[in-house]
């Protein structure tokens, strides 16, 4: 906080004076960061129908809305095929991706979700910082990531959440019940 004193005078001579306080915010330079991945299944679990990312802020809706700032494809080796997506929503720091075609749970180690660091994908700030993707600490990167390490990440997330994750004697038991929660994904 800055204490100013502005004094003004008039031709006859005449002055006053007025102190006040100045307090400057700092600037936010930082990027907002897609800390969880949700994929939502059909009734029998075998199809993911939607995939909402949970974000660290609040994004500038318009951009978040954007179809193009969003990319869904299927990589096996060097041949990459586009995954269609439908809509994009956003809700309170999170965004909602429906592709067009409901996704088999068997192709999740395949299919890759990228959310692109342009520069419409941004929090709400004034300046509008772009995404980190990367989360590098730096706007400005993409986010890619396989729907198979959104699903492991999310899981671990719940067992953060819930206390199961904690302490070291803890962590094999708790590892090694997710990963048969895991399973089902993969299975027929």
């Amino acid at each position: 906080m800055t204490t100013v004193t502005c004094t003004a005078t008039d031709d006859a001579g005449n002055s006053d004076s007025e102190t006040f306080n100045v307090t400057v915010l700092p600037l936010d330079t930082t990027g907002p960061t897609i800390d969880r991945i949700d994929l939502v299944r059909d009734a029998r679990g075998k199809k993911v129908m939607r995939i909402v990312l949970t974000f660290s802020e609040s994004l500038n809706e318009a951009g978040a809305e954007t179809l193009a700032n969003y990319a869904l494809e299927t990589r096996k080796g060097s041949k990459v095929k586009p995954v269609a997506l439908g809509s994009v929503v956003y809700a309170a720091g999170t965004v909602t991706l429906t592709p067009v075609k409901a996704i088999s749970t068997k192709k999740l180690p395949t299919v890759f979700l990228t959310a692109r660091a342009t520069g419409t994908l941004t929090d709400a700030s004034p300046n509008l910082n772009p995404l980190d993707g990367d989360r590098n600490g730096t706007p400005g990167g993409d986010f890619v990531r396989s729907l198979s390490q959104g699903a492991i990440l999310s899981v671990v997330d719940e067992l953060l959440e819930t206390g199961e994750l904690s302490g070291r004697h803890r962590l094999s038991e708790s590892l090694e019940s997710s990963l048969g929660r895991l399973g089902g994904l993969f299975r027929e």
